[in-house]
């Protein structure tokens, strides 16, 4: 059984792709596309943005400083 890899996007790219994402002219699947990420994926961190649930956690912040 082949193990499933899991990636971990940081939130500066989250909402980058949310904003390009929203704007009325920009379709969600061709940002996904362009990002090579699904678009179910995007269509969430939209959700999440709109709820005020996508916000950074302690690894985006502890991987910023180290940078």
């Amino acid at each position: 059984m082949k193990k499933e890899t899991h990636y971990y996007y940081k939130y500066h790219f989250k909402t980058a792709a949310v904003s390009v994402a929203n704007h009325p002219e920009i379709k969600t699947r061709a940002v996904a596309e362009a990002l090579n990420i699904h678009p179910f994926m995007l269509s969430r961190w939209k959700k999440q943005m709109r709820e005020g649930i996508l916000r950074k956690d302690s690894n985006d912040i502890l991987n910023e400083k180290a940078n």
